[in-house]
């Protein structure tokens, strides 16, 4: 029996043992540790993101001048059309037959207004001075009635000649209200909208208290949502001088041009969407510390340069959205401490 106890009284203080180790395992804080820097030269560069889409130069919206019944229609939507190239025309049966009686009387009043001239032709000669302003009056009338015949003529030519819609630019055709021949139109029902894709370029609203720093020529990177693993470059091709109309604030458009643009695919469309970063300024091999490793007090900015916080007071540069230029007292090398 004493054996039994001796080994059971063993047990509880071995088990005594156990349970005050672990108390003394888990009521021991872990040991925290203080995030660091380590100071190195780098580039800091300061940068306006801006939101924005692809647009173009060139493009038109074509329409017929006149009603009528579509005659031709010589393209269909995503066609790529030349400058100055025909692309529908209305049916001109009723104005040729218009022309063709117009030129007829063109030639009857020309017969008549060479006759008049011929039969006074020395009305000059005369010495009635009435006479002579009765005559230079009928000449007039003779010459004005042979020119409105002429009008005539050349109004019905053109009209001939604006039945037929022609692309003042080289582009793709993005839109067709009207692709089948053989309808009657009003002159705003047909519609031809063509973008030429060579000049495309990215549009952004910048407000006005951003536009310090910002000027023509300046570079800027274009990253698309479509293609958010393609970097574009490009540059600052304008800068609108008046504000656009219907936006909230006092906003002006920047047009981004691309430096190159392969587009032989067409992958880059029209009013695709994503962020134009423009560089404002930039520091090549600079000291900088990451900006959330900069405090400030009354005496100025500083940084930590121990785990004890001490405290060594510095003069910043340019900053940028995650770092901060650093001018003086430290060097490349140097442990700084949040």
């Amino acid at each position: 029996m004493k054996i039994q106890f001796k080994n059971k009284k063993w047990l509880f203080v071995s088990l005594g043992l156990l349970v005050l180790i672990l108390i003394i395992l888990f009521s021991r804080k872990p040991k925290v540790q203080t995030p660091s820097y380590t100071i190195r030269k780098g580039d800091v560069v300061k940068v306006l993101s801006l939101s924005g889409e692809i647009d173009s130069k060139e493009k038109v919206t074509l329409q017929f001048q006149q009603g009528g019944l579509v005659s031709w229609v010589g393209v269909k939507e995503g066609d790529f059309v030349r400058k100055y190239q025909t692309i529908a025309s209305l049916d001109t049966r009723a104005t040729n037959l218009n022309l063709k009686k117009a030129l007829n009387i063109y030639s009857i009043t020309r017969l008549d207004f060479d006759q008049t001239n011929k039969d006074y032709e020395n009305y000059q000669e005369s010495t009635d001075s009435e006479y002579r302003e009765k005559i230079k009056r009928i000449l007039q009338k003779n010459q004005f009635t042979l020119e409105n015949s002429v009008l005539d003529v050349e109004s019905l030519d053109l009209a001939i000649k604006l039945s037929s819609i022609t692309t003042p630019i080289s582009g793709i055709v993005t839109k067709i209200t009207t692709p089948i021949a053989g309808v009657n139109v009003i002159p705003s029902q047909s519609q031809f909208e063509i973008v030429n894709p060579s000049t495309m370029y990215f549009s952004v609203s910048v407000d006005q208290m951003d536009l310090l720093g910002i000027n023509i020529d300046k570079e800027v990177e274009v990253i698309l949502d479509a293609y958010p693993d393609t970097k574009l470059q490009g540059k600052i091709d304008s800068i609108s001088f008046t504000p656009i109309s219907g936006e909230t604030g006092t906003v002006y458009e920047l047009k981004i041009i691309f430096n190159k643009l392969d587009n032989k695919d067409f992958r880059y469309k029209i009013g695709m969407t994503g962020d134009a970063n423009l560089i404002l300024e930039k520091r090549e091999s600079v000291l900088f510390v990451p900006s959330e490793y900069v405090k400030e007090d009354l005496k100025g900015k500083y940084l930590l340069v121990s785990k004890k916080k001490e405290k060594i007071y510095v003069e910043t540069g340019l900053e940028s959205d995650s770092s901060v230029e650093i001018k003086n007292n430290i060097i490349e090398g140097d442990i700084i401490y949040k």
